[in-house]
């Protein structure tokens, strides 16, 4: 028998619930609590073991909370029990599960009584059953003289108490219409309902409908990409606004169009009368818009535009102003409303006398002690920008024209630097005016860059020299030293641009320039111990960031790179921030968290590793201007046309001020509210007092919505087991899955032994590739007490190869115990096309070659390939061209083993060449597996097949002196869908194989071989996995890891069968 223990799959239906989230993933519900900055799942709940939960509805009963969850034709009830605040039970009730004849699409609470609870049913068909919740029972099933397939459904009551004579049901056909009926009307002689109203405008199928008792607004979803607006009367009270129509019939009010994708949920929400509307989309945004009528016309507007980049599933909007959204890859974001549309507001200074102070060329933040603002000016002026005034620090016209200006990250010192190579260094007060100066005069031409490690000043001048000064205050008095100097190699644009240093003494640095080049300079030697060059392009290093064991660098290049020093530099790994972020700036690591700034066009970004989510985003004209950001703060500032701009996202409280001010002037003045007022006055001016202070506190920028992380956006691949700790009743697999989003993730699936409750952790993401990664193949190199490394091969479209080596660090916390080096990548030449893909790969340690490789391609050929001293990849020889692409690919001992679409499986030596092909199924092979058994003292193969004929070939061949087919046995109906994974379980008198499909099926199967050589197979056991299209399977020891539409993690809890 197998269980599954854990499973990341689809987030198809969200609900919020007060303090608590309930998320659907297959048949399970996962509970969080929202308020908790813990993003592990609360409880897991099992509802159903074969269907897919779509939807949730909570009511009230007998004092007592339920939750409905409804897949497929399934309903299940559980008992909420909120035991404390921070504490919940889920309970289910077994009495109320049921069964119904079609497939649920939506499900209304209409009547409540002490004893009585009544749900109605929309199914699939147009039908509609009233069900006896308290006696799990059908009491009537209502049909509609419209005989069709929906796409949604949505129970509308016409009034508050929600009983049976008031519901209507809006269900969204196959014929693009809303049919309006209600189930409570007469029937017809065939027993049917009529319909109330067919309302047309859609273009497309409807897949989702909602209602706004409040405003009686009509909202639907559709295939057409657009969300359309209805007032509908039939379905509540007359409308308020005056329109020149026929109220009578539905009318559309308005199409809103800005999703590029199927639209799948729509919500309204109402906040101080104003509306708002959400929408989801196959295409990862989310989008909020307004609506507002003016002269009975309705409008709309775009207040916010999010793109997860993922499919969004599932929407659920609460009467708080919370809404919660679930993803394709597993993510689950919870929102506020009043925080999400938190203006950001980008506010022009007031302006200094230019004709006095000049015109503002350089500005930096400071945060020390409240926000403040420097600014350099082109006639040598130093201002502070301080509480909306400006104030004189210094003047000194050497300085102006042209000067560069930096502040130390604890904003003690300033640096300013000139045209005549000299430097003055001001230290500040607490209040950020100047306390003390010290000027130097080291270069004979013009400081060309200036930068700050804690306290160490680097400066460059001409001829590529970067010297270091130590600056401290002894006696009170300013001191600034030089200690030690570099020098850049040759180059067009020689200067620095951001350092880092490792050690003190000696003094050991890692210098990035404006070339892109990164060097690594140790003291005792003025020229780079090593260099890489044009790392990143031609516009140059920007940052430099120790982040643990790595250090991680940025660039304009549009990439962020990581990198590590142990007796030379070394580059890991590069990485994309957000799609079209082609100007990184900068990074921050925060509670172990990275995030990336950066630039997007005109636009400024932070992006956040972790949640791979846009956190912040604000027009600035881009980043050829001045500019600084400070993270805590919440500031931005910028220059625009010489005039000093910065941008706040702040809880905006002066629209309550102003909203207070207005009640109070529209009451009626009168003596018993005057005496009433001045007897509350100190009340109010507490309350004044603390909306003012309410003002000053910013929304923080990095804080993030994400409570379940993601996993891919798209479908997964391929999945390989690295390794397992044990260690404390809890085993940890580590895991790399590779999907059609390009990315390669390696996790943690972390098990308690006890308890059996698992979650999933994602430590890396590797994203070198440019097409999809469609295989894996894996090589241990060393094992030790402390770390574990394995080597990692990926292969994928446009004849992507690459190389890592992981490791794995067994003591140490898990967020940092995975390193991730690229050794190799494989360069296309001229002789492959732009459009052969790798379809699989197969890799193993050879003495003579070291690493090699072979590759199944799309065109017709296996290549063998190796990794040279040199870290490159090269092609050894390759077979023979045939007419079908190889899907798979095996090594067994000398032999390859390659499956194509055609059906046949070849088996070649190493050097590519044909040993035996067999014709093993009807058409593509998409999974081998392999073993070598000893039978009555002599070595035979022993191969198993699954192809796209759904079935399973098993074949034995002789291994003397040719290799020959002994017997063979075929299991023509294995599953009931193609084969995607394949695993051989052969121990001493074992021999077990394990298959998946994509029917959803894990099946077991005891294999038998006879004294003649004949083979039988038995089926041993079957369970049903809810990860749709499953497309690959990894086992190690009876753990199962099955990938597809998601990823599930099953164990065997029974042993393997004796192969007699």
């Amino acid at each position: 028998m197998v269980s599954v223990v854990y499973q990341h799959l689809p987030v198809t239906a969200v609900k919020l619930t007060g303090d608590w989230l309930f998320a659907a993933e297959g048949g399970k519900i996962k509970v969080f609590h929202v308020n908790k900055s813990s993003k592990d799942a609360f409880k897991t709940v099992t509802a159903f073991k074969k269907s897919v939960i779509h939807g949730f509805q909570d009511f009230k009963f007998c004092g007592k909370s339920y939750i409905t969850a409804h897949g497929g034709k399934e309903i299940c009830s559980l008992e909420i029990t909120e035991d404390t605040k921070d504490d919940l039970s889920l309970t289910v009730v077994v009495d109320n599960r049921h069964e119904f004849d079609d497939w649920i699409l939506d499900i209304a609470c209409i009547s409540t009584s002490f004893n009585q609870m009544n749900l109605a049913v929309a199914l699939a068909h147009n039908s509609v059953v009233l069900y006896d919740w308290c006696r799990n029972q059908i009491l009537k099933e209502v049909h509609c003289v419209e005989k069709c397939i929906l796409y949604s459904a949505h129970f509308v009551t016409h009034k508050c108490d929600n009983v049976w004579d008031n519901l209507v049901l809006c269900a969204g056909t196959v014929f693009n219409q809303i049919v309006l009926w209600k189930p409570c009307s007469k029937a017809n002689e065939e027993q049917r309902v009529d319909v109330l109203e067919r309302i047309c405008g859609h273009n497309g199928v409807i897949f989702d409908i909602s209602y706004n008792t409040t405003f009686d607004l009509l909202f639907s979803a559709s295939d057409d990409r657009s969300i359309r607006v209805w007032r509908c009367p039939a379905l509540g009270k007359s409308f308020t606004h005056n329109f020149a129509t026929d109220h009578s019939k539905t009318i559309c009010l308005g199409v809103m169009y800005g999703h590029e994708a199927r639209v799948w949920n729509v919500k309204c929400y109402v906040k101080d009368k104003e509306k708002y509307v959400v929408s989801i989309a196959e295409d990862g945004l989310c989008i909020i818009w307004k609506l507002m009528f003016c002269k009975g016309e309705l409008t709309s507007t775009v207040v916010k535009k999010t793109d997860f980049h993922a499919n969004l599933l599932s929407l659920s909007l609460d009467d708080t102003g919370k809404y919660a959204i679930g993803g394709f890859d597993g993510s689950v974001r919870v929102f506020n409303f009043d925080l999400h549309l938190l203006p950001i507001h980008s506010r022009s200074v007031f302006e200094f006398d230019k004709e006095t102070w000049g015109v503002a060329k350089t500005i930096k933040l400071l945060t020390r002690n409240g926000f403040a603002c420097l600014v350099h000016t082109d006639t040598g002026c130093l201002l502070l920008h301080k509480g909306n005034h400006w104030q004189l620090l210094q003047h000194n016209t050497e300085y102006g024209s042209y000067a560069i200006m930096t502040v130390d990250g604890m904003e003690k010192y300033v640096a300013i630097g000139n045209t005549k190579g000299s430097i003055k260094v001001l230290q500040l007060k607490d209040d950020h005016t100047i306390f003390s100066t010290a000027e130097l005069s080291e270069f004979n031409n013009k400081v060309l860059s200036i930068t700050w490690y804690q306290d160490y000043l680097f400066a460059s001048g001409p001829d590529g020299t970067v010297n270091i000064y130590t600056v401290r205050v002894v006696n009170g008095e300013l001191s600034v030293k030089q200690c030690v100097s570099f020098t850049l190699p040759q180059a067009k644009h020689r200067w620095h641009t951001a350092t880092l240093i490792l050690s003190f003494e000696p003094i050991q640095l890692i210098c990035g320039d404006r070339r892109g080049s990164i060097h690594h300079f140790v003291e005792g030697t003025s020229n780079p111990v090593n260099t890489c060059h044009g790392v990143h392009g031609k516009l140059g290093v920007t940052s430099l960031q120790q982040a643990g064991r790595l250090i991680i660098s940025t660039g304009r290049d549009g990439h962020w790179r990581q990198w590590r020093v142990d007796d030379e530099l070394r580059l890991l790994r590069k990485h994309r921030a957000a799609q079209g972020m082609e100007w990184l700036e900068g990074s921050c690591l925060i509670d172990h968290k990275t995030y990336i700034y950066g630039f997007h066009g005109n636009k400024f970004l932070v992006w956040s590793k972790q949640s791979r989510d846009e956190l912040f985003s604000v027009l600035c004209g881009g980043g050829h201007r001045s500019w600084d950001f400070s993270p805590v703060q919440s500031k931005f500032v910028f220059l625009k046309a010489g005039r000093l701009n910065i941008v706040d996202v702040t809880f905006n409280a002066t629209l309550l001020l102003l909203g207070l001010f207005h009640l109070v002037v529209a009451l009626p003045i009168s003596a018993n509210f005057l005496h009433l007022l001045a007897k509350k006055s100190r009340i109010l001016v507490l309350c004044l007092l603390f909306t003012i202070l309410f003002l000053q506190i910013p929304y923080p920028i990095l804080s993030e919505s994400i409570i379940n992380y993601s996993l891919h956006s798209q479908q997964i691949n391929f999945v390989c087991h690295l390794m397992c700790m044990e260690h404390d009743n809890e085993s940890t697999h580590i895991l790399a899955t590779s999907g059609e989003d390009t990315k390669v993730m390696l996790s943690a699936c972390i098990t308690k032994t006890t308890t059996k409750e698992s979650m999933l952790k994602v430590l890396q993401v590797i994203d070198d590739h440019l097409s999809n990664v469609r295989a894996m193949d894996t090589l241990t190199i060393a094992e030790k007490d402390s770390c574990k490394q394995v080597m990692l091969f990926t292969v994928g479209g446009r004849a992507s190869l690459n190389i890592y080596m992981i490791t794995v660090w067994k003591n140490t916390e898990l967020e940092n115990s995975c390193d991730v080096d690229q050794l190799a990548s494989f360069e296309r030449n001229i002789s492959l096309s732009v459009e052969m893909r790798f379809m699989s790969i197969a890799a193993w340690e050879n003495d003579e070659n070291g690493e090699c490789m072979v590759v199944g391609c799309s065109d017709g050929k296996l290549r063998r390939l190796a990794r040279t001293d040199t870290n490159s990849i090269e092609i050894i020889n390759e077979s023979e061209e045939y007419q079908n692409c190889f899907l798979t690919v095996k090594k067994m001992k000398n032999i390859i083993v390659g499956g194509s679409t055609d059906g046949n499986l070849y088996l070649m030596q190493t050097q590519m060449k044909k040993i035996a092909s067999y014709k093993c199924h009807q058409s593509g092979i998409n999974a081998i597996a392999c073993c070598s058994l000893i039978l009555q003292k002599i070595t035979y193969y022993f191969f198993a097949t699954g192809g796209d004929d759904n079935a399973i070939n098993l074949m034995l061949c002789c291994c003397d002196t040719n290799i020959r087919n002994v017997s063979s046995f075929k299991i023509s109906s294995a599953h009931s869908g193609q084969i995607t994974g394949l695993h051989l379980e052969h121990l001493e008198s074992e021999l077990t194989l394990v298959s998946t499909s994509i029917d959803q099926r894990l099946i077991r199967w005891c294999i038998m071989i006879s004294s003649d050589f004949s083979i039988t197979c038995e089926q041993i056991s079957c369970t049903l996995i809810q990860v749709a299209d499953v497309s690959g399977m990894d086992v190690y020891r009876g753990n199962y890891f099955i990938c597809g539409q998601g990823l599930s993690h099953c164990i065997t809890m029974t042993e393997n069968c004796p192969m007699r």
